[in-house]
């Protein structure tokens, strides 16, 4: 009994403790699209970098584990960096420079919305300003109160690269007008130029004491220059983008998939670095000049000892984005498909049962029959396992899939290109599809029989079937949305253009006589089947509308959209009910439940997430690594995964990260995720 009770006390001291340092639980997930900017901190401890995927991640420099993900842009990230204290990051995407605390991950400033496109921003080196350059002038604006302090006038043609001297008195930009100017900041005047450039400038930058500077321009070429006279030490061809070493006696350059180090005297090639196998698009010293860090197009960050010109570590993706989820009708499991693989998981378990996977097949879409019993497949064969060589040419068809045994029913040839999607009628009898080369087809689902081809004037991208059958709507390139007779393949309708861009979700309500279009435009329009009215427009995301969704009773709907955003709507009223945030990427896919008091979505971070209606709050996200492990995992840290599944899992205390190791018995709880998962109090 005195050991039961010592080693209760010390379970409730360690929980006590660990809720009151905060700690976080978050997976290990990395960028999902090409890295396009990498920072080391000042004081070397962590790595920053920006990414397509509209995302800038935080890591731990030693381990490279992730601390941090910033969300919040709706483009691709091109340019990020810290402050010169740390305290602060700056991230560019196009349009727009936002300014985060590294601490606590909040968005500090945004800046925007300018007459002219921002191409980029720096911070000052007293982070007390932002240097933007919008088309071909650079503006020096205050952070606190993004006030206009300086406009440096000179270029004349957009500007595109803009770097500060370490002292912060002297600037330097680059230009489409193939000229490199130094400006003196304080007064906001031009001091020299450079000239010799040939081709647009793309990066500039001083070295360490301020003596010469590197500018690199689009073809390949690569100048020194001495500060003070404004004369050319140095030009290089066949290299990209240049940085100088601390000591200034070495140049750093990205060429293709690798980088060279060479003498920055003689031009010599000293060193090679080979790993990545795509473009490598930014690189970046250490503080004490001993290793490097590099971002490419293939995802991954590599850290490099410079000396030998190793790789000390890499970081890269571990899972893959999710291009659909749904729940089984009338079952407690949903399926989500990774492209390479169909996973099934049990909602009640709170665990991954079954994966569907066959070498050379790849899935662009899937979906539930309308009873549960299978899953529909639009696939691609791409390559003979046996050999491992390229099919050509490749083979496209549709596939009906038994959910318990993974066994191919029946297959549906006719497409010639990939398929975007496939549909059942709510009967189950028919199936619709749609393929990359802009066609739709009907199908018998228990023959596998075509029975009827759209191709339209223009090319269709979208095709929903009505309850009944009776009746397709397509959407196409030229933003027309038009009914169709599923019998007879007749035009019957062009629904007036409402949209300003394509339309690339819809959906029917129930009863068939309403359905709504989600369009790139960032709104959603409710739409009287019959009449071919618009009820209703719909507005409040910052980026285009993936997928749209009816509730179970018709009285609202779902928007999920590019910005990684789900809003549910009230279709009578037009209000916005709530905001599911939680997402790091776009919404793919967003449904409801058959009661309609949970939603289910899936996103190109590479999770599904599970919500409460009601709430809007996040019940758990459902995550598959590459290599099969798994985990479910609850907002608050609890979690239960497959037998290795928790070495993805860090546990977060500020900004220092460690592996889940030392607090696996506290979060390791499958008992408390069954139970939110069931809707049980929480435990």
């Amino acid at each position: 009994m005195k050991k039961f009770i010592c080693t209760l006390t010390f379970v409730i001291i360690f929980i006590a403790t660990t809720q009151a340092q905060d700690i976080e639980v978050i997976p290990q997930l990395g960028h999902a699209a090409a890295i396009n900017s990498v920072k080391y901190s000042p004081d070397g401890k962590y790595i920053l970098s920006g990414s397509d995927d509209y995302t800038v991640k935080l890591w731990d420099a030693a381990t490279g584990r992730i601390i941090r993900t910033f969300s919040g842009h709706v483009n691709e990230v091109k340019f990020v960096e810290f402050s010169k204290d740390g305290t602060k990051i700056l991230s560019y995407a196009f349009n727009e420079i936002r300014i985060w605390n590294v601490l606590t991950g909040q968005e500090i400033r945004y800046f925007g919305n300018y007459s002219s496109d921002i191409f980029r921003g720096i911070l000052s080196p007293d982070s007390k300003h932002v240097l933007c350059h919008l088309q071909n002038d650079i503006k020096l604006i205050d952070i606190v109160t993004g006030r206009e302090v300086k406009t440096f006038l000179g270029h004349t043609s957009d500007v595109l690269a803009v770097a500060f001297s370490r002292d912060a008195k002297q600037m330097l930009s680059g230009s489409f007008d193939s000229m490199v100017k130094l400006w003196d900041v304080e007064t906001g005047k031009e001091i020299r130029s450079f000239n010799g450039h040939t081709s647009k400038i793309v990066s500039v930058e001083f070295s360490m004491d301020g003596k010469t500077i590197i500018s690199c321009a689009s073809k390949d070429e690569v100048k020194i220059w001495n500060v003070a006279t404004g004369q050319e030490i140095r030009s290089f061809s066949e290299y990209n983008n240049g940085i100088f070493s601390h000591d200034g006696k070495y140049i750093f350059s990205r060429l293709g998939n690798g980088i060279i180090l060479w003498d920055a005297v003689t031009g010599r090639e000293v060193q090679t670095f080979s790993g990545h196998t795509e473009y490598v698009a930014s690189i970046a010293l250490s503080p004490n000049g001993q290793q490097m860090i590099s971002g490419s197009s293939d995802s991954s960050i590599k850290i490099w000892d410079i000396k030998t010109g190793k790789v000390v570590r890499s970081i890269t993706r571990n899972n893959h984005s999710i291009y659909s989820a749904s729940f089984c009708p009338h079952e407690k499991q949903i399926f989500s498909n990774y492209g390479h693989a169909i996973k099934l998981w049990d909602i009640g378990a709170g665990k991954e049962i079954k994966t569907f996977s066959e070498n050379g097949w790849y899935n662009s879409s899937a979906t539930y029959s309308p009873d549960g019993k299978y899953i529909l497949l639009g696939s691609l064969y791409y390559y003979n396992p046996v050999d491992t060589r390229l099919i050509s040419p490749l083979i496209y068809a549709i596939r009906l899939m038994n959910r318990e045994t993974g066994e191919i029913i029946r297959t549906f040839s006719g497409h010639n290109h990939s398929i975007k999607s496939v549909a059942f009628s709510s009967d189950g009898k028919q199936i619709l599809s749609v393929s990359s080369d802009a066609i739709a087809k009907l199908w018998n689902t228990e023959s596998g029989r075509e029975l009827l081809t759209i191709i339209g004037d223009y090319k269709v991208i979208l095709a929903s079937l009505s309850p009944d059958g009776k009746a397709i709507i397509t959407s196409d390139v030229s933003g027309n949305i038009t009914h169709w007779n599923s019998a007879t393949g007749k035009e019957i309708r062009t629904f007036d253009r409402h949209h300003e861009w394509l339309v690339y979700s819809m959906a029917f309500n129930k009863d068939g006589n309403k359905f709504l279009s989600g369009s790139e435009d960032k709104s959603v329009v409710l739409w009287d089947f019959a009449s071919g009215k618009v009820i209703r427009t719909f507005s409040g995301q910052r980026k285009g509308i993936s997928s749209v969704c009816f509730s179970p009773d018709g009285k609202q709907f779902l928007a999920g959209s590019y910005d990684s955003t789900i809003l549910l709507w009230d279709a009578v009223t037009g209000a916005a009910c709530k905001t599911f945030s939680g997402h790091a990427m776009r919404v793919n896919t967003a449904c409801f439940s058959d009661d309609g008091k949970r939603i289910l979505s899936s996103s190109s971070d590479g999770t599904v997430r599970l919500w409460d209606t009601g709430s809007g709050k996040e019940i758990a996200s459902f995550i598959s690594f590459a290599d099969g492990e798994w985990v479910v995992l609850t907002p608050d840290g609890y979690y239960a995964a497959s037998p290795h599944g928790d070495r993805y899992l860090n546990a977060r205390i500020g900004n220092t990260v460690s592996a889940i190791d030392s607090y696996r018995s506290v979060y390791h709880q499958p008992d408390v995720v069954r139970d939110r998962l069931s809707g049980a109090a929480n435990r």
